[in-house]
């Protein structure tokens, strides 16, 4: 019994060292500049076991060398990242050790990724499209490249935008880039756009909806300015009530008074007035015309826009 169990144990430690085959002599080949060697020995490697972290880091190493005739920044970026997967299964300390010997550890591993992300990025910042950095962004998703490759896709993106110039063109790439730093160049000048577009005629229709549709434009002063002298031209009580009502503002409701005063005064009696129209904007220029007239002082005369 005893000897079955060593015989298992024997088994096992068996298994584990074809698990952890290292390749040596091919990181000694390496060492020496003998490239056809390093490969030989490292295909023998991998023959031995497929499940070799050494041999794929190796590869990845040989695949950015310019003397390998097989150079590959896309193979070496496959090839380190099988490495480091399968690094992550050993857990012995002596294999750890062995590997740390030939500087394989889980930071030259990451070194070379690093090395590997870097060389593919000079060839996407050649390229300076947004496909190529959406590819890279996509395949190399942990690179520290990632931050200045979206900054670099979001400003190619937004230069597709100001080329067509158009309302539609930046609000698609304000939905497709929230956090770009154009975003707000972009929101400026799309509001800008869509306001010329939607109120191009001039006409009452057009002005209404407008601001119907986008009450907090920054131009709305701009098209409540226009709207006023079309919407007011019955010059009524009602009419000026339903203004104010829409469309109440403080440059607005201090001639709207006075127009509404004069109005007002002819059917009805002027303390009155007030009581009437509680405006909650300032009418303190008023309330001393009122004043004044009730007292038989003066009487406020309606001459254009002003008393």
């Amino acid at each position: 019994m005893r000897l079955k169990f060593l015989h298992i144990i024997s088994l096992i430690s068996l298994l584990n060292a074809v698990f952890t085959e290292i390749p040596k002599r091919a990181f000694r080949m390496y060492e020496r500049g003998d490239i056809p060697k390093t490969v030989e020995a490292l295909e023998k490697s991998l023959e031995k076991d497929s499940l070799n972290p050494g041999a794929y880091y190796l590869y990845s190493v040989l695949s950015i060398d310019t003397a390998y005739t097989n150079y590959n920044i896309d193979s070496s970026f496959l090839f380190i990242n099988r490495a480091i997967e399968e690094f992550t299964t050993i857990s012995d300390s002596k294999e750890l050790e062995e590997f740390a010997e030939l500087g394989l550890d889980s930071l030259g591993l990451q070194d070379q990724k690093d090395i590997v992300d870097s060389l593919k990025y000079l060839i996407i910042k050649e390229v300076n499209t947004i496909e190529a950095y959406n590819s890279f962004m996509s395949i190399h998703n942990d690179a520290i490249q990632i931050p200045d490759a979206i900054k670099r896709r979001n400003r190619l993106a937004f230069e597709d935008a100001a080329t067509l110039n158009s309302w539609q063109s930046y609000q698609g790439f304000k939905e497709a880039y929230p956090g770009a730093l154009d975003w707000n160049e972009a929101d400026k000048r799309y509001k800008k756009l869509i306001y010329e577009e939607r109120t191009a005629d001039g006409s009452l229709e057009s002005l209404t909806s407008f601001l119907e549709d986008f009450p907090q434009t920054p131009y709305r002063e701009q098209v409540e300015f226009d709207i006023f002298p079309m919407f007011t031209e019955e010059n009524t009580i009602e009419i000026y009530r339903a203004y104010l009502e829409q469309y109440p503002n403080d440059l607005r409701l201090s001639q709207i008074n006075k127009r509404l005063f004069h109005i007002y005064k002819e059917d009805f009696p002027t303390e009155s007035y007030l009581e009437d129209f509680e405006f909650e904007l300032s009418v303190d220029s008023l309330k001393n015309s009122i004043l004044k007239e009730t007292s038989g002082v003066w009487l406020p005369k309606l001459d254009g826009n002003n008393i």
